[in-house]
């Protein structure tokens, strides 16, 4: 309230905000979507369950329709039919947020801001533990932390809720068991860390200029980021130093497989009720089909796109 936010559903029409952050637990215990919705249903018998599995081939017939899906496990190429009405599924198997409008935004109330706030306490494993999340240089975020080691303390993630820069997705080769080639493209477009910059004077004004944090006793760390001393600590220099060199993604790409028109629309690949365009019998279900990236975590979204589609197809079996 002290920053003229109102209280919102991030699940809902999202503009500028404050709201709780919803969580995967289930009486304050982590729950992931293989226990909450998978480990209940293993008995049936039209679903069956194969671990360490990786596709190989989607077979269509001349008509461009999905009949056979082929999969190696244990060293072993299988093979898949499908009958109508049923087929194989693949799959890959904080606390508050906030969110701001920047000033590049084109129309008032318009969020490219997301700021999430995390609790933890600053210990030598947890500096550890973050090097190893966020493949840093070892020793880095343990010579940053080194002073606060021993204090409750809580992490601000600044996210860019709408960057304007595009990463790549490219095949390797035609083997499915090779990696693709991944460019996340970072930072590339100049609004984008100019908009980041703002985040992270919102995030500064919240923490350090609000009755709700002085309560608690909130400061920021005293420390300078390795690499960054030769600015002045906290200079608009100094945080751009930090942003170019402590920028990392928040595990949810999406777009690569984006809903679409079958028409005029070249970047296509699924229809609306995710259908792959020019096919039969076959869709995509995660989140390379979402238009647009969500400008806060897309767990929610997913999951219900997830359970929509499946529960209008309860005949399908499923081969994870």
């Amino acid at each position: 309230m002290e920053m003229g936010l109102r209280v919102k559903d991030p699940n809902g029409f999202q503009t500028e905000s404050v709201f709780p952050v919803d969580t995967s637990t289930l009486r304050g215990t982590r729950v992931s979507t293989y226990r909450a919705y998978l480990h209940p249903v293993l008995g049936r018998r039209n679903l069956k369950v194969i671990t360490y599995a990786q596709a190989q081939k989607i077979i269509f017939n001349d008509k461009n329709k999905v009949v056979a899906v082929s999969y190696s496990h244990d060293g072993k190429i299988h093979q898949v039919y499908i009958r109508d009405g049923t087929g194989p599924y693949s799959s890959t198997g904080s606390e508050v947020g906030a969110l701001f409008s920047s000033s590049l935004a084109s129309r008032t109330d318009w969020p490219a801001i997301y700021l999430t706030y995390w609790p933890y306490g600053v210990s030598k494993v947890f500096a550890i533990d973050q090097e190893n999340l966020y493949l840093t240089r070892s020793g880095l975020l343990t010579k940053y932390m080194a002073a606060d080691i021993g204090s409750d303390g809580f992490i601000v993630f600044i996210v860019l809720a709408k960057p304007k820069s595009f990463g790549e997705l490219t095949l390797a080769s035609a083997n499915p068991n090779e990696h693709p080639i991944i460019d996340p493209n970072f930072l590339s477009h100049p609004d984008d860390i100019k908009v980041l910059l703002e985040g992270i004077q919102k995030s500064l004004k919240m923490t350090t200029q609000t009755n709700a944090f002085k309560k608690i006793g909130a400061r920021l760390t005293n420390s300078s980021f390795p690499g960054c001393e030769k600015f002045v600590h906290l200079s608009a220099e100094y945080w751009d130093c930090y942003a170019r060199n402590f920028c990392n993604s928040m595990y949810h790409p999406s777009g690569t497989c984006r809903m679409g028109r079958s028409s005029g629309d070249p970047g296509a690949v699924v229809d609306s009720q995710l259908r792959v365009l020019g096919t039969t019998g076959l869709r995509v279900i995660d989140a390379s089909i979402m238009p647009q990236k969500l400008r806060t975590f897309f767990d929610t979204s997913l999951e219900h796109t997830t359970r929509r589609n499946f529960s209008v197809r309860p005949n399908i079996s499923c081969y994870c």
